[in-house]
C-alpha cells in the first residue's frame, strides 16, 4: 500500500563488503565521480573498538576509517562510502520505493566500479517511521495503532518514555526482522511515536551480488511493510492518505 504522506523520517540500506585489499581513499574517489551532482560533502572517520575480559591486554583497535558523506538533492538522500562500507539513506519527504532503489543501485553501481568487492558480508535495510498521534480533549490517544505497551498506572508522571524491542527470523531470506517501538514527546495535542523497522542478513549467510536485488525486494515487501502495516489502523491509513494508485 502507497502513501501520499508516509510517516517514514529515514529509509536506508547499508552493505559491508568482503575485499581483499579495502580502499581508503575509496570515499575520495567516489565523491570526485559525483561531485557535479553533490550538495555538501562531510569527511568523517570510524573507529572500531574491542571490548573484552581476560588476563591479558586485548589487542589494541584497528586504526579509524575514513568515510565520506555525500549529501545530494530533494528529497533528500546521502551516500555513506568508506573501505569495505557503503549506505544509501533518503530522508523525508520519502520518494516511494520504486524512487528509492534506483538511487540505491546507481549507489552500489559506483562503488563497484572502482573497488569491485569480493562480495557482501552483511546487508540491512532500516525504516525509522514518526507518528504523531491525535489527542482527544481528555487526553485519549488516536485509535491509530495495532502495538503499544501498558504500563501499571504506578508509573504515570515518573517515566518520560519507554522502548520496546523485539525480532524473529525470515527464514526465506536467512535474515532477521528487528522491530523497535518508543515513545517520545508528548504534547496538549498529540504523543510522538516511533516504528523502526530493520531487515538484517544473517552472520555468515548474506545475499551474493547478483541475488542482492531479490533480497532487497523481499526484505522491503516481506519484512518492512508487512510488519508496518500490522502495526496500523485504518484510521491512521486515511491520515497518512492512502493513494491506490
Amino acid at each position: 500500500m502507497k502513501y501520499e504522506r508516509p510517516p517514514i523520517t529515514e529509509a536506508l540500506v547499508e552493505l559491508h563488503f568482503s575485499e581483499q585489499n579495502p580502499d581508503h581513499g575509496v570515499g575520495a574517489r567516489f565523491y570526485d565521480a559525483w561531485k557535479s551532482r553533490c550538495q555538501k560533502r562531510e569527511q568523517i572517520q570510524f573507529q572500531r573498538f574491542h571490548i573484552g575480559v581476560a588476563p591479558t591486554a586485548p589487542p589494541p583497535p584497528p586504526p579509524p576509517m575514513p568515510t565520506d558523506r555525500l549529501w545530494f538533492d530533494e528529497p533528500v538522500s546521502i551516500v555513506h562510502v568508506g573501505p569495505r562500507y557503503l549506505s544509501t539513506h533518503v530522508l523525508h519527504p520519502y520518494p516511494g520505493f520504486d524512487a528509492f532503489l534506483p538511487r540505491l543501485q546507481q549507489s552500489i553501481d559506483q562503488y563497484r566500479s572502482l573497488v569491485q568487492p569480493v562480495a557482501i558480508e552483511q546487508v540491512a535495510m532500516r525504516y525509522i517511521n514518526r507518528i504523531d498521534l491525535p489527542l482527544a480533549e481528555d487526553g485519549s490517544v488516536a485509535e491509530w495503532l495495532k502495538v503499544g505497551v501498558l504500563l501499571p498506572d504506578t508509573f504515570h508522571g515518573l517515566i518520560n518514555g519507554f522502548n520496546v524491542h523485539s525480532s524473529v527470523d525470515m527464514p526465506e531470506i536467512a535474515s532477521e526482522i528487528r522491530y523497535s517501538f518508543r515513545s517520545g514527546k508528548r504534547s496538549e495535542s498529540s504523543a510522538e511515536v516511533w516504528i523502526d523497522i530493520q531487515v538484517t542478513s544473517k552472520k555468515g549467510s548474506p545475499p551474493t551480488l547478483d541475488s542482492l536485488d531479490e533480497w532487497l525486494h523481499v526484505s522491503h515487501d516481506k519484512g518492512i511493510i508487512l510488519s508496518f502495516e500490522g502495526s496500523v489502523t485504518d484510521a491512521a491509513r486515511t491520515a497518512f492518505g492512502v493513494n491506490y494508485e
